[in-house]
């Protein structure tokens, strides 16, 4: 004869253990379902990128011998359910001419529900209206886009005014 021993629920899991019996003995028939418990929905773990372009500007880039600089102001996001790892966000431009090294920049681990803004600098011709595209690459297969039209707005760094002045103090000092 079988004994029923213990009845558990665990999750949408019904354990029995059962006693003094082979497992040729065990009955054949179903469980009995238990009314309004359905099983809930497995959740996939991915990670989902967004990528959005701020703004962008133009500039000037003297501390590392390049002219005319095109500025992306750039926000990613891990809107998924998992962490997306090896995030690459690469700038490019209409008129791009010498690479500058800050037109990539990679983040190694980013979780669901954070985001990070970046700032992505491309050499760009002067006067030209340029047209950016900001792509995003990661681990886990995504390939993500934003681009942006006429970035023409000049902004002046306060570290290129610094250099600038600077520079006038030198050439108008007499005797150095």
């Amino acid at each position: 004869m079988l004994e029923l021993r213990k009845l558990f629920l665990t999750g949408c899991l019904i354990c029995l253990i059962l006693t003094g019996c082979k497992k040729e003995e065990l009955p054949k028939t179903p469980l009995p379902t238990i009314p309004g418990l359905t099983p809930a929905p497995t959740m996939i773990l991915v990670p989902k990128i967004n990528v959005l372009i701020r703004t962008c500007d133009t500039g000037f880039d003297i501390a590392n011998s390049l002219g005319e600089v095109t500025n992306a102001y750039v926000t990613v996001q891990n809107v998924g359910t998992a962490n997306a790892t090896n995030v690459q966000a690469i700038l490019e431009a209409s008129d791009e001419e010498q690479v500058h090294p800050d037109k990539r920049y990679t983040v190694q681990h980013l979780p669901p529900g954070y985001e990070i803004t970046l700032r992505l600098t491309v050499d760009t011709e002067s006067g030209v209206d340029t047209n950016i595209e900001v792509v995003i690459i990661a681990d886990q297969d995504i390939r993500e886009t934003a681009t942006k039209l006429a970035c023409r707005r000049y902004a002046i760094d306060k570290d290129v005014l610094e250099e600038i002045g600077e520079l006038f103090k030198i050439v108008a000092t007499p005797g150095k």
